[in-house]
């Protein structure tokens, strides 16, 4: 997981994240696309929005190799000072964008996903929770 360099990073899991100024990464990871003769990653980047702060709505880009697509996700209901979170899903090439809520810092709740293949990205999001 990424962090900007220069802003205060807190861990949000009590609802008390501060996102970074519009346009700073939250989270990223990549991985190297197998049996690809040009050495194509496959990357996934939460970036702070302009709405980031006030009501939880995060940017996403997604790249295949040079292909790029964005998208947005809003952060639950009630959890929009929780930080954004990044880990590897199950399936290849598949990110899972989460969080973790109160002190429970080992239970990933799925919220969002993000998949790749060669010629489409695609994300949805997995699961609905409210805090209010």
């Amino acid at each position: 997981m990424a962090s900007c360099s220069g802003h205060k990073d807190n861990d949000g899991d009590n609802g008390t994240y501060t996102p970074p100024p519009a346009g700073n990464t939250v989270a990223a990871d990549s991985v190297k696309i197998a049996d690809d003769p040009n050495n194509f990653t496959y990357k996934v980047t939460i970036k702070a929005g302009t709405n980031s702060a006030a009501y939880g709505v995060y940017d996403v880009i997604a790249e295949w190799g040079p292909n790029t697509a964005a998208s947005q996700f809003t952060m639950p209901r009630g959890g929009e000072k929780l930080k954004p979170l990044i880990k590897k899903g199950t399936a290849p090439y598949t990110y899972i964008i989460g969080f973790h809520y109160g002190n429970d810092k080992k239970t990933f709740y799925d919220y969002y996903q993000v998949s790749g293949n060669k010629g489409m990205i695609e994300a949805k999001y997995l699961k609905a929770y409210s805090f209010k």
